[in-house]
């Protein structure tokens, strides 16, 4: 079976799992910084869900569109976030 180019690396050498992995990313950190910053909690569980939210976005443009592990590492990203905003009341 032929690569998919959607799975390539861009010229810049970005590709889907690097999207995934910096939103992802950000939304962690904002989620880790909000469990330690009381005084800026509510902005900061604010930035984490618009993360979380682009990542929804993400997985709704691309359905039917992404391979399996793509669907699943998108898919594993949203749920882990999902979790620990709710577990810090978000």
């Amino acid at each position: 079976m032929a690569a998919d180019p959607a799975d390539e690396p861009t010229e810049s050498g970005a590709a889907f799992y690097d999207l995934v992995a910096m939103l992802a990313q950000s939304a962690s950190v904002y989620l880790s910084q909000a469990s330690q910053q009381l005084e800026r909690r509510g902005e900061l569980l604010e930035m984490s869900r618009m993360h979380i939210d682009l990542l929804s976005v993400l997985e709704r443009k691309t359905r039917g569109n992404l391979s399996a592990d793509e669907k699943a590492m998108l898919e594993d990203a949203i749920y882990r976030l999902r979790m620990a905003l709710v577990e810090l009341g978000g």
